[in-house]
């Protein structure tokens, strides 16, 4: 009998890898979005019409070794993206952190790597940070449609003034340094990055503690021709990982 139930198992198991092999072969295009401008994993110059970053060389390469043609899709707003991609109109979002329900609606690739989350304030307005109580009592900001992990987001929701209508940096950096928010919360490589570019590293600082690590994933439909290929999309970023080439990426746009 137990012989019989693991002939099944396997029949099951060579069964479902063969329908995902035929699935996979029906993808013809993969077609990418993603927060652009989100340094350094997406960068969208309007001028030139250029894009770059982390997320934008990595599936360069997955698309030549698995011999597919690869479409950007920009100019795309954010909660939208994640309807298409739920829905297989985009068929890959190419920088994302994971929380628990969006877990349930998509396929995730393995982590690519992963970003250190700050409170960001004022010179000279510094505060202690230990824990996410010590925040309470002061009104932060956070990026529109942005989730730092479940733990944080939970926290937030319960104990925590959060103003959630920022729709790029620029705002973010407006409403602190008007005073209309103490401190707000993002990811420290793309702050950093975007207050140097507009020359306020010396005026806004990140405190010492992060708030959280989140890593970094590409998703993908639940149901779709694309998605079939995800097992080799995590083996050819597991070897572009081991073998430091990400690692040579990323150095090129965080120096």
């Amino acid at each position: 009998m137990e012989n019989l139930k693991s002939f099944n198992v396997i029949i099951l198991c060579v069964f479902l890898y063969c329908c995902s092999a035929v699935y996979a072969e029906d993808c013809k295009v993969l077609t990418v979005s993603g927060a652009y401008n989100w340094a350094p994993y997406l960068l969208y110059d309007k001028d030139t019409k250029k894009i770059s970053g982390v997320s934008y060389e990595i599936v360069k390469i997955i698309g030549e070794r698995l011999n597919i043609p690869v479409k950007f899709k920009v100019n795309i707003p954010w909660k939208r993206i994640l309807l298409w991609v739920e829905k297989g109109k985009i068929e890959m979002c190419a920088a994302i952190y994971w929380n628990e329900e969006r877990d349930k609606l998509y396929n995730y690739s393995i982590p690519i790597l992963q970003d250190e989350i700050r409170a960001f304030v004022l010179k000279g307005n510094e505060f202690k940070f230990n824990s996410f109580k010590d925040l309470e009592g002061k009104k932060g900001g956070i990026p529109f449609g942005a989730s730092f992990g479940f733990e944080f987001d939970t926290y937030a929701k319960k104990h925590l003034k959060i103003d959630s209508g920022s729709r790029n940096k620029n705002a973010l950096f407006t409403k602190l340094s008007k005073g209309r928010n103490d401190y707000f919360v993002s990811a420290l490589f793309d702050v950093s990055i975007a207050l140097k570019k507009a020359g306020l590293q010396d005026k806004i600082v990140a405190l010492p503690k992060a708030i959280t690590v989140n890593k970094v994933y590409f998703i993908m439909p639940k149901n779709s021709p694309c998605s079939g290929l995800l097992p080799k999309i995590n083996s050819i970023i597991k070897s572009l990982q081991e073998d430091g080439t990400i690692k040579r990426i990323l150095n090129k746009y965080i120096k």
